[in-house]
């Protein structure tokens, strides 16, 4: 899923269990079938993720879009780093819109 649009931002978070561990990433790459991301956590291969998007819209305020995805692969890029490739599931029409509007932010917030 990594191509030449990918972005390196310095703000996104990732949350597991609700918030009961965090970590930032330096990478993030969102689209409508899925999400590629840096992070200190291994995740096997099949294992479900439940993924939420979360970011504000200038107009609306707080969005949050929640989706299911699927492990692909989880490999070792560092000392305690992975990148982990997430296929999201069969998405309702308004949750593929969600999944839009945050890749579409995350674009244009790194591209300043």
């Amino acid at each position: 899923m990594r191509n030449q649009n990918s972005v390196v931002c310095p703000s996104p978070r990732l949350f597991l269990e609700h918030g009961a561990d965090e970590s930032t990433t330096g990478r993030l790459h969102v689209q409508e079938r899925g999400a590629t991301f840096e992070s200190p956590w291994h995740f096997r291969p099949m294992d479900e993720l439940n993924v939420c998007l979360a970011w504000r819209h200038e107009r609306l305020g707080p969005q949050r879009t929640p989706v299911q995805g699927v492990v692909i692969e989880s490999r070792k890029i560092g000392r305690a780093r992975y990148e982990t490739t997430v296929i999201f599931l069969e998405l309702p029409d308004e949750q593929k819109e969600g999944v839009r509007a945050f890749a579409r932010l995350m674009r244009l917030d790194c591209a300043e």
